[in-house]
């Protein structure tokens, strides 16, 4: 939800799910993922991208690089720190209101039917006239 309410606030096109991004000048060929396959997509920038984990390439830093910047100093940033109305940040900043959150039902292992597929089929059936599915 974040990111193409920022899209469209800012007026920019999005593209989601992406899982891999090419450049080509001020044009992105971006391959988003879909529930049934893939699909590539053309976009100028600016523009705003989401992605899923498969965009991601792991880097690993090594001890060297570790000792090197163990000293660095990490420049903390507040709200005061840029041009911003404070009034349009946090929860009474935000559009969005939610009106009710709840965890997400966890899925059973499943259930394996060792039968012809006729008694299957009845089974099958039963199991979701049970659940109130049909």
């Amino acid at each position: 939800q974040v990111g193409p309410e920022i899209a469209e606030h800012l007026n920019i096109p999005q593209v989601t799910y992406v899982q891999d991004v090419k450049v080509e000048g001020n044009t992105l060929i971006v391959n988003r993922a879909l529930e049934d396959g893939h699909q590539v997509v053309e976009v100028k920038t600016p523009c705003l991208l989401t992605a899923i984990e498969e965009l991601n390439e792991t880097r690993y830093m090594n001890v060297l690089d570790i000792f090197e910047t163990s000293d660095d100093e990490i420049k903390v940033m507040s709200a005061a720190d840029i041009d911003v109305d404070v009034a349009e940040l946090g929860l009474k900043g935000s559009p969005t209101k939610v009106k009710k959150s709840m965890t997400k039902e966890v899925k059973g292992a499943g259930e394996i039917v060792r039968e012809t597929p006729k008694n299957a089929a009845y089974y099958v059936v039963g199991k979701l006239k049970e659940k109130h599915y049909i």
